[in-house]
C-alpha cells in the first residue's frame, strides 16, 4: 500500500475516469497504475486492464491516456461553441460493459442554464 503514495502521474476525475497526463517530453509509453477494486477500461480504444496492476501504456499524439471504471455510465454531449446550442435530447450514453460490475448507476441533472439552484430546489 506503501507503494501508492509514490504513484502522482494519475488521478481520478470523479470515481469513474483515471487520467494519466503525459508530463515529460520525448516519451513514446508510460507506466500506469490501476485502482483495485474494478476493471479499467481505454477510452478511447476499449482495452481492459484488471485493477491492482501497473501496465505500460503507449501514448498517441492525439489523446491523453484516459482509463473509465467498468461499469460506468457516462453521458456526453457533441462539441459545442456555446452552452446555448445544448440540448439534453442530443446525448450520447457510455456504458462500459464489465460482467464482473454487478450494478451500475448514474444521475443525469439538466437544467436550462440560467436558473440558479434548480437542483437544491428540485426544478
Amino acid at each position: 500500500n506503501f507503494r501508492l503514495y509514490s504513484v502522482a502521474n494519475t488521478y481520478l476525475w470523479g470515481k469513474d475516469f483515471l487520467i494519466s497526463p503525459v508530463l515529460q517530453e520525448h516519451v513514446s509509453d508510460q507506466e500506469v497504475y490501476f485502482p483495485k477494486g474494478s476493471t479499467w477500461f481505454d477510452f478511447y480504444s476499449g482495452e481492459k486492464y484488471k485493477g491492482k496492476s501497473s501496465s505500460v501504456i503507449e501514448l498517441k499524439d492525439e489523446y491523453i491516456p484516459t482509463f473509465v471504471r467498468g461499469g460506468a455510465i457516462s453521458p456526453m454531449a457533441k462539441p459545442l461553441q456555446t452552452t446555448q446550442h445544448f440540448s439534453a435530447e442530443d446525448i450520447e450514453l457510455n456504458f462500459f460493459f464489465d460482467p464482473e460490475t454487478k450494478n451500475s448507476s448514474a444521475i443525469l441533472f439538466h437544467d436550462d442554464g440560467k436558473t440558479p439552484e434548480t437542483f437544491e430546489s428540485g426544478d
